[in-house]
């Protein structure tokens, strides 16, 4: 996306926030690199909020990290990115929320604990990581091989197991089909001088299942506190409370109390105070992984059902269509050829903004 012009960036940026969506810019970073305030400039003439940045060793050609081989040399790159984003909030006096994704194979699948234990050091530059397992789809070397899920939250595990928390499978949470994207938010709490210590946002428990179940029949489901300021986020919470009260103050308050004291060791009213005086950091990180389809997994009755549930879709002659079948089932490279020909409008005009 950052190789567009800057002007024909922010613009359609612009749009994107003029029809009501929150735009994300999805990048390998290495632009915004060569040209120090692209940033920013994206941030305060385009309104960007929210970029994710790719990094894994199947990237080639990056200044100073030409062909790495393990993901232990990419640290500094990471960290690179890491001080990027903090100074561009800095400068801007804006909010960036900023996620970091990569790729995993065989090759890179036994430094995946490494990554996750930098980047809940880092949360506060990278409050999300999203895993892609690799899948043939005909545009990666035919020597690297993916992994199974089991095999990515296996290590993924031993990256938070170190501080405190071990992961057995994904969680009840997901986007479509539970074979697509599973997601785990886990909430950090870390006192000065001290490692965070995670715990799960959602465990897989019935009580928890049923707290969210709860929350959509409310009508609550859908509300987001992504692009509030301060007091927007206020506002929004006590419109939760007004819609839903006798549920919000006491069926999760009390949720919420029982595993503050049962994990925390301590009553919800203190993990409060503490946090509003400075002596305990209270904030969130979420570990995700996206299981794109090979063609051959793509034509199996369980392809097909995981296409029918799909919520990741790319327009494509007045249809929405999955990310897998554009990728693995020939609709990419048809659309490019159509584009060739000229028979296809030009890919601003027939892709809309990437919204997550």
């Amino acid at each position: 996306m950052t190789l567009r012009p800057v002007e024909e960036l922010t613009e359609i940026l612009r749009y994107a926030r003029s029809i009501g969506v929150i735009p994300m810019v999805m990048t390998h970073g290495d632009n915004l690199r060569r040209r120090p305030g692209l940033l920013e400039r994206l941030m305060t003439e385009g309104g960007l909020t929210e970029i994710s940045i790719h990094v894994d060793i199947t990237q080639r050609g990056r200044d100073g990290f030409k062909a790495p081989k393990s993901e232990l040399e990419l640290m500094p790159l990471r960290g690179e990115f890491a001080a990027m984003v903090r100074e561009a909030r800095r400068r801007t006096g804006r909010p960036l929320r900023a996620a970091m994704t990569l790729t995993v194979t065989q090759d890179n699948l036994p430094q995946i604990a490494d990554v996750v234990r930098w980047l809940v050091r880092n949360r506060d530059a990278f409050s999300l990581v999203s895993f892609q397992p690799l899948a043939q789809v005909g545009r990666t070397r035919r020597s690297q091989r993916g992994v199974t899920a089991t095999d990515l939250w296996r290590e993924v595990s031993r990256g938070t197991e170190e501080f405190g928390l071990a992961i057995d499978g994904a969680g009840p949470m997901h986007f479509g089909h539970t074979e697509c994207t599973r997601f785990v938010p886990l909430v950090a709490l870390e006192r000065p001088g001290e490692e965070p210590r995670l715990f799960r946002g959602i465990r897989d428990e019935p009580e928890d299942v049923a707290v969210m179940k709860e929350l959509f029949e409310h009508g609550l489901g859908g509300v987001a506190f992504r692009d509030d300021g301060p007091l927007e986020k206020s506002a929004r919470f006590l419109g939760m409370v007004r819609t839903a009260p006798g549920w919000m103050l006491g069926r999760v308050r009390r949720w919420i109390g029982a595993r503050s004291r049962a994990e925390a060791g301590m009553p919800l009213s203190r993990l409060l105070l503490d946090g509003l005086r400075g002596r305990l950091r209270v904030d969130s990180f979420t570990l995700t992984s996206h299981h794109f389809m090979s063609p051959d997994e793509v034509q199996t009755p369980v392809g097909q059902e995981r296409l029918a549930a799909c919520v990741f879709r790319l327009p494509y002659q007045g249809e929405m269509v999955p990310m897998c079948q554009m990728n693995a089932d020939g609709v990419r490279e048809r659309f490019y050829a159509e584009i060739s020909e000229g028979a296809a409008p030009p890919p601003e005009e027939s892709l809309l903004p990437v919204v997550h």
